[in-house]
This record gives C-alpha cells, sequence and structure tokens, in this order.
C-alpha cells in the first residue's frame, strides 16, 4: 500500500518480491485498465483513499489493504470519477475505526455507494479529454524537471572548473555576514492561506509554511539566504519575510560579493550532516570556497537567474494545468 501514496504510484518505495505465485493469488494480479484504491489510513485524516489506474505496469499484485476497481464500462471516466468529492465524500464517511488511530473501508462499504454515470459514450468522451489534460500535466513536469537538471548540471560544471582554477579561496566567514533570527519569528503559528499577507519560511523542503498577518518584526533589508543550521538546507530569498525557527541564519554577503553565486556554489557543495547541532560558526564559516572577480560572479547569477526565472514560468503553467483539472472535476461529475 505504501506504493501508492496522493494518487501516485512508486514502485521503489518499500518494495516487497514473490518468487512464484499460486492459484489463489493469480486473482490478485493487475491487469491493463485496473483501479487500485487504499482503503487503510488514519482516524480524522484523508491520508488514504488515493487511487491509481494501471496501464502498461506488469507483475504487480495487489496489497491486501488496497481494492481493486475494475470498470464494467470506461476506466478512464471511472480513475477520475473516484477522484471527485461526490465519491470521497462516500468513502471517508463510511470509514470505521480499526486497531489504534487506524482508519478503514471495506469493499462493501464501496460497493454501496452511490455514483451518477452518463452513456458509454459519454463516459469515453469525459476519460479521454482528462486523460489528454493527464498527459499535458505529465509533459509539463517533464519540461520543469529538465530544466532544474540542467541547472544541476550547469552548476556543477563551472564550479568544478572554477575548483580547478587559479582563482583564490576564501573562508565563508569573509564572505558572508550572518545575523541570528530572533527578532523576526513568529509568534502566532496558526498560518493563513492568503498569499497578500507575509510569509513564514523555512529553510527546508517545504520553504513557505503559511501566511501572517503581523506586520512587525519583518526581515526586509533585500535578499539574503536563509541557512537551517541543524540541516544544512538553505533557500535564497528576495523578498520580505518571517520564520518559524530560530535555528535559521540569516547570511548576506560582504562588500564585492555576489550573494546569488555564493548561494549557487553553497547548492553545489550540497552540505548534508547526520549530527544533530548546529554547523554554521563551528564548521561552515571555516570552509574554503572559490571567488572569482565580482563581474565573473554576476556573469554566473544571470545565468542561474534566468534559469530560475524560467523553472518558475514552467512551474506556474504546471499549476494552472493542475487547477484546470481539479476544475473539470468539480464541473463534470456532480
Amino acid at each position: 500500500m505504501g506504493n501508492l501514496y496522493q494518487n501516485q504510484l512508486n514502485l521503489d518505495r518499500t518494495p516487497s518480491f514473490i518468487d512464484i505465485i499460486d492459484n489463489r493469488q493469480c486473482s490478485f494480479l493487475l491487469k491493463k485498465n485496473d483501479i487500485a484504491i487504499t482503503l487503510t489510513g488514519t482516524n480524522n485524516k484523508r491520508d488514504y483513499g488515493y487511487s491509481h489506474l494501471f496501464k502498461s505496469e506488469d507483475n504487480l499484485l495487489l496489497n491486501q489493504r488496497c481494492a481493486l476497481i475494475r470498470a464494467k464500462y470506461d476506466s478512464y471516466f471511472l480513475s477520475y470519477l473516484i477522484k471527485t468529492s461526490c465519491f470521497l465524500e462516500q468513502f471517508f464517511q463510511s470509514s470505521a475505526g480499526g486497531t489504534g488511530n487506524q482508519a478503514n473501508v471495506s469493499t462493501k462499504d464501496i460497493e454501496s455507494f452511490i455514483i451518477s454515470v452518463p452513456k458509454l459514450k459519454e463516459q469515453e468522451k469525459i476519460g479521454k479529454f482528462l486523460s489528454l489534460i493527464d498527459e499535458r500535466i505529465e509533459t509539463q513536469n517533464k519540461i520543469i524537471e529538465d530544466l532544474k537538471l540542467l541547472k544541476s548540471t550547469i552548476r556543477h560544471t563551472l564550479f568544478t572548473q572554477i575548483d580547478k582554477s587559479s582563482h583564490k579561496a576564501k573562508r565563508i566567514k569573509y564572505i558572508l555576514d550572518y545575523e541570528q533570527p530572533t527578532k523576526y519569528i513568529v509568534e502566532n503559528v496558526d498560518y493563513q492561506n492568503d498569499v497578500s499577507l507575509i510569509p513564514v519560511l523555512t529553510a527546508n523542503k517545504a520553504f513557505v509554511l503559511g501566511y501572517t498577518s503581523e506586520d512587525y518584526s519583518i526581515y526586509d533589508k533585500g535578499d539574503c539566504i536563509i541557512f537551517d543550521d541543524f540541516t544544512m538546507d538553505l533557500k535564497y530569498v528576495n523578498f520580505p519575510f518571517k520564520v518559524k525557527s530560530s535555528a535559521i541564519k540569516i547570511l548576506t554577503s560582504k562588500s564585492n560579493v555576489n550573494l546569488k553565486y555564493i548561494f549557487e556554489y553553497l547548492s553545489f557543495l550540497d552540505l548534508t550532516s547526520n549530527d544533530h547541532k548546529r554547523h554554521y560558526i563551528s564548521e561552515v564559516e571555516s570552509m574554503p570556497i572559490y571567488v572569482p572577480e565580482v563581474e565573473m560572479q554576476n556573469i554566473f547569477s544571470n545565468l542561474f537567474s534566468v534559469l530560475d526565472e524560467k523553472i518558475v514560468l514552467e512551474s506556474h503553467h504546471y499549476n494552472l494545468l493542475i487547477a484546470q483539472k481539479q476544475y473539470l472535476l468539480s464541473q463534470l461529475f456532480i
């Protein structure tokens, strides 16, 4: 069941294998156009009910806490229908408590759900149309991933060459200043979704945790790097913000140093640690990095900024496609 999460199938996640299947297990072999849906999750959460339509995957057995749905008519139409609110509301309302904090939905419950189904030709039209949108979403995601790979490859090539060149190495403490984040820490962690408010940031993957109406003690001194002192994650920030944690260091550049160049260099170094301790003052500040003339720093910085802008633009397009699909699901399945 762990292979199916948030409607995405990941066969590399906690895989298990068997060499031979018996006759009983043969009935659980998934076929093309089969749909699997997860039946077990957490009470009062919607961390189950994820589904996937199998198209070309081979030699897969259904997990015991997943249900197999095999369409009598159009499988694409049905795969979209079970992602809609009209299906999922019935799904979660039928869940029963299990062991501990576990929630379960039975196949008998699913069989009792009431859904509206048009004629076959209409199903086929809707299923085909939405599948084309999914294909476009997949293409857009591939565009974004390729751009990220391009940036990573360029970054690795450029900084590897710089490391091998005659440029002088400087310790980070002579390149960057740091500021403690204490006065910028948000007081109320009940974040809002209103993007017109002040963003609350973390240096980790989430980046924007939410938004706050606290319009005081905001960091608005210009571009900076936020650095997680424990995980050594970092983010480049060019807008006013507040932070959640005192574990953040706010880094800015000294004179004749392009901050964006330094950020990309630190990203190239891929700093990691398994030790739960603060790293910036004890380790990172003393690290040497190669810094060319400021003119060359600016050239590199501009190159990476152009790539970042392109990634942001394509990501915005991706989000619009997702929103379009969600709108269509809400309008086509009522």
